[in-house]
């Protein structure tokens, strides 16, 4: 019987994933920074009441 062998570049996955766990990442940054400027107000560092 016959062989057939297949090969896939997947550089560009490779990158794209890449890319998108750096943007989870900074998403979480920011998410971050919003729960800070909930609790916290920004230009006087006075708390916020909830």
């Amino acid at each position: 019987m016959g062989r057939v062998l297949v090969c896939h570049d997947i550089s560009e996955l490779v990158r794209a994933r890449t890319e998108v766990e750096r943007q989870l990442h900074l998403v979480d940054q920011l998410r971050g920074e919003l729960l800070e400027q909930t609790l916290q107000d920004p230009m006087t560092g006075a708390y916020n009441r909830r």
